[in-house]
């Protein structure tokens, strides 16, 4: 048996997500604690609808091109990206928006 076995040929493969767009919040899941220990608040993707978690450096990457201020509870918003780490997108525009449960 050959021990250099191809991880991709023996688990699959996957590709990175079409940033089709379109995708809306689930203000739902928006809601629910976050499970990283240095998670601060969520961001969602409307390219491939990923909801992400994010770091205080990546709170501070992601509204550092924005005109928003950023409100002292976190847990109220999220920011909304056009695309993200997760997808094939180009478009970087982001948005701070407010968790809103009537969708």
């Amino acid at each position: 048996m050959n021990d250099h076995i191809n991880k991709g040929n023996m688990l699959g493969k996957t590709g990175i997500a079409k940033a089709i767009g379109g995708f809306k919040p689930n203000y739902i899941r928006l809601q629910e604690p976050l499970e990283g220990p240095e998670s601060v608040m969520y961001s969602f993707c409307t390219g491939c609808g990923n909801i992400l978690e994010q770091t205080q450096k990546g709170v501070e990457l992601l509204s550092a091109d924005i005109d928003q201020q950023l409100p002292d509870n976190l847990s109220d918003v999220f920011f909304q990206t056009a695309s993200c780490s997760c997808c094939d997108g180009t478009n970087k525009a982001v948005s701070i928006v407010e968790i809103n449960l009537r969708g």
